[in-house]
């Protein structure tokens, strides 16, 4: 039986295959390697154990299914290890949920899909398809005959049908022309912008207002856990072999790093989850790997491209809360900023109430006369930059349910402001062409469903498949 990986320790053991299996792979030499290790178990799932080995061929048919369908050329790939690994642990559960319900795909099925892909003017070109394969092992590191390429095609397909069982959305023409409004309506709007500066008060503000505020918004101060990364550089001018650079990968700690190499060992300083090691070429997701790693432990040589990096956690603070003594001036800004907002918010809302009582329709004549800032953007559809408000879905969701002229009924809070917004135009939807566009709105519609469908599906199949780290001797 087929078994996958779900559960709260499921990024740790995603971490330890990419670092062990495709680290390893990456490598000149790797097969060895993988020989050595095939046995090496990863984790244990519902009684069945999962070695290095049979998790090898989710990784290959995870990158098989990314090069067939993304066109990715060995020196652009921009596909993340964590992603590969990611893939083939979602593969893995699929395939054995496929398994359990008795789904089989025949080779008339695998043989439709080769020719439908491998034919042209309606002729299958054999030779095309040998030589795809063939590029494919040469340039991604494959060992594919036309056999195991055609069991991984079997799979892919699989997998296609054990969604069409599965998942089942329906889409409605109301929620076809929503989609299509969204897209194709215009509006323009006026507003009035009241600034937290307006209200800013710097003065005044005693120690225990200070003290108090603090105590009950502590969370607004909470720090994020930080590590110190260290690594080393493995460059042409090592003049490491294949082989040398393999037996690294038998390392499992930067004290072992630093006694049996002499490789230059570099240190970040304690950096947050989401900063970037800048002092060399390094993706986000390296940076994510020391994060999973045990305090002094390292990772096997990763690849780069050109350099290989070996990295590891040299030191690392948990989250915490810093004391008031140490960040006073930050708590007293914190607080000068809450004041502001409030007292901007309740202006913002007497000046509505006004609004309406007056029941006014010239917002311009009515900032005149109060002093405020007034503007009125051009034409903007539901997905557009608007001008003084940004991006924002949940605005733009306000501003395309209000009738010509009406003032919205509450007061706006942005991250510089309050607003009071009326709606000034919006054009009508153009039924002609709706009617024209209405397949194409509906397969994006379905689209979007599925994709949460199979969200759902993935989630719930990893609350069925239990997960258990089995104990290292």
């Amino acid at each position: 039986m087929l078994v996958a990986i779900r559960g709260k320790h499921t990024k740790k053991v995603l971490w330890v295959i990419a670092v062990v299996v495709i680290a390893a792979f990456v490598l000149s030499g790797a097969r060895s390697f993988l020989d050595k290790k095939r046995a090496k178990a990863i984790a244990e799932i519902n009684g069945q154990t999962v070695v290095i080995s049979n998790f090898k061929s989710y990784v290959d048919l995870a990158r098989l299914d990314t090069i067939l369908y993304s066109n990715l050329n060995k020196k652009d790939q921009k596909i993340t290890i964590e992603e590969i690994i990611e893939k083939a642990s979602i593969y893995y559960r699929l395939l054995w949920k496929a398994q359990e319900e008795g789904i089989e795909v025949s080779d008339g099925e695998v043989m439709e899909w080769i020719n439908r892909n491998f034919s042209r003017s309606g002729k299958f070109r054999r030779e095309s398809y040998q030589q795809y394969i063939k590029h494919i092992s040469r340039n991604f590191g494959f060992t594919l005959t036309m056999r195991s390429f055609e069991e991984h095609v079997r799979n892919l397909i699989l997998i296609n049908k054990l969604w069409e069982d599965s998942l089942d959305v329906s889409v409605t023409d109301n929620e076809v022309e929503t989609l299509y409004a969204m897209e194709n309506q215009k509006a323009k709007i006026a507003y009035l912008f009241i600034p937290y500066e307006k209200f800013r008060v710097d003065v005044g503000i005693k120690p225990n207002e200070i003290e108090e505020f603090y105590r009950d918004n502590t969370a607004l101060f909470k720090r994020e856990p930080t590590v110190n990364i260290a690594y080393a550089l493995i460059t042409e001018k090592d003049k490491m072999s294949p082989e040398e650079i393999t037996e690294l990968a038998k390392l499992k700690t930067l004290d072992q790093l630093k006694e049996k190499t002499s490789l230059e060992i570099k240190k970040t300083g304690l950096i947050k989850r989401a900063d970037l090691i800048k002092e060399v070429e390094v993706t986000q997701e390296i940076a994510q790997l020391a994060f999973s790693l045990g305090l002094n432990q390292i990772s096997p040589p990763i690849d780069l491209g050109e350099n290989f990096i070996i990295v590891g956690k040299e030191d690392e603070q948990p989250a915490f809360i810093p004391s008031l003594g140490e960040i006073k001036p930050e708590v007293k800004e914190a607080l000068i900023v809450s004041r502001a907002r409030e007292e901007t918010n309740r202006f913002s809302s007497d000046l509505l109430i006004e609004i309406n009582q007056e029941e006014t329709k010239n917002l311009k004549t009515f900032a005149n006369k109060n002093n405020l800032e007034f503007k009125q953007t051009d034409f903007f559809k539901y997905f557009d930059y608007i001008d003084g408000l940004g991006l924002n879905n949940q605005v733009s969701a306000i501003v395309f349910s209000l009738a010509k002229d009406e003032v919205h009924s509450k007061v706006i809070a942005l991250d510089k402001g309050a607003y009071i917004l009326q709606l000034k135009d919006k054009t009508p939807i153009d039924r002609s062409d709706l009617q024209n566009k209405k397949e194409e709105y509906y397969n994006k519609i379905e689209e979007r469903k599925l994709f949460i469908e199979r969200l759902k599906f993935i989630t719930k199949l990893n609350q069925e498949i239990i997960i258990k780290i089995p104990s290292v001797k």
